[in-house]
This record gives C-alpha cells, structure tokens and sequence, in this order.
C-alpha cells in the first residue's frame, strides 16, 4: 500500500521524498500523490475489463481479423514445412540408394590406381637399377640378364595393368553418367 507523501525512487533513498521542495503544506509530495493515484486506478481499471484468459475483451474482438490471418500463415507455414521435409526424405533416400554407392564404388576403383600407381613406379626403379647393374657387369654375367629380363616382364604386366584399370575407371565413369 502506497503512504501520502512517500516516493518510490529507483535509487536507496527509498521512502524519502526526491523533491522536498516541492511538497505541499503537510509534507505530501504533489508528484508521488498524483504518481499514486494513477497507478491505482488504472489497476482496478484493467482488472475490471479483462476475462478469465488475461486479455481485455475489447482487444479480443478488435483484433480477431488479425488472428484469422496469422492462424492462416502459420497453418500455411506448417503445411510447406513438411512438404519440404517429405522433399528431404526423398533426396535423402535417392543419394543413399542411388548416387553413393556409385561414388563408392569410383572411389574404390581410384584407389586401386593409385595403388598400381605406386606399384608402377616401383617396377620402374627396380629395372632402372637392373638396367645399369647389367651394363656395369660384364656380358657374360647369366644372373644380371636373368634378373633384367625378370624385372622388364615384371615392369609391362604392371604397365599393362595400370592402362587396362584406366580405361575400366573411363567405362565405368560413362555408365555413372548415362545412369544419372
């Protein structure tokens, strides 16, 4: 309950009156009754106009057309939402059957490259060095020619494997394009 010539300042001063000289002939502070006042009567003022839901009924009927229309959008907004979530079960499902296993199946078929890749290269070192171990031998040496001969056959079958895996991933790579 609000006492006649009490203010209610925001600061620690509270109960004491923030304009003394402003008070009337009693001690009553002008501003802090009419202050007072006001927030009484509008209190009982907005109590007597709302319903059992909080809100004036005055304000209901107002802005009912308001309601229809944000009711309207927010179903509307509802219905494309899962439409969209339909959508993104569908793509969702279309990559997981369609499109991933072939990626994985590329991916697969590229690293099997590389890997004779790297076979390749090694093969390729390994007759370089037979190679100047033959010529720095003299031509008699049966063993250095064996192992040459060994090393170029080792050489063009792994040649030979990394074209055919080439035009596989090529064959391969045309058929995903046709397919999707």
């Amino acid at each position: 309950m609000l006492r006649l010539g009490t203010c209610l300042p925001k600061d620690s001063n509270y109960g004491k009156c923030l304009a003394p000289g402003l008070c009337g002939p009693r001690g009553v502070c002008t501003r802090c009754q009419t202050a007072a006042t006001k927030c009484m009567s509008n209190r009982f003022a907005r109590k007597r106009t709302q319903n059992k839901d909080g809100a004036a009924p005055a304000l209901i009927a107002a802005r009912a057309h308001l309601f229809s229309h944000i009711g309207r959008a927010l179903e509307s907004l509802g219905r494309t939402e899962e439409l969209l979530n339909e959508h993104q079960l569908k793509f969702v499902n279309n990559v997981k059957e369609g499109w991933l296993p072939e990626l994985q199946r590329s991916l697969d078929d590229f690293r099997e490259y590389v890997a004779l890749q790297k076979q390749l290269n090694a093969r390729r070192s390994d007759y370089d060095s037979k190679m100047v171990k033959f010529q720095k031998a003299r031509k008699d040496n049966i063993t250095a020619e064996d192992d040459l001969r060994t090393a170029q056959v080792r050489y063009e079958d792994t040649y030979e494997d990394l074209g055919r895996r080439m035009l596989v991933m090529q064959d391969a790579e045309q058929e995903y394009l046709r397919g999707a």
